[in-house]
């Protein structure tokens, strides 16, 4: 993608095309360089507990009571 975006502007420097996460990592590295960040597996289990102590049914009930049931 950099490589179109430079060849579309004419750019003679490579622009610095970062993905949404990397931005975000990179944002909360500067306001704290010391920051833990969480492994990958510990990322994995940490969204599966989520997931699983999640009350979908309540979620999915107060979803339809304010948009309806057509969406």
């Amino acid at each position: 993608m950099a490589d179109h975006i430079q060849a579309a502007l004419g750019l003679q420097v490579r622009p610095n095309v970062r993905s949404l996460p990397q931005h975000a990592s990179h944002v909360v590295e500067i306001d704290d360089p010391d920051i833990d960040r969480l492994a990958y597996e510990q990322r994995i289990e940490l969204l599966a507990d989520v997931i699983e102590s999640t009350d979908w049914e309540t979620l999915i009930d107060a979803a339809k009571a304010r948009f309806g049931s057509s969406r």
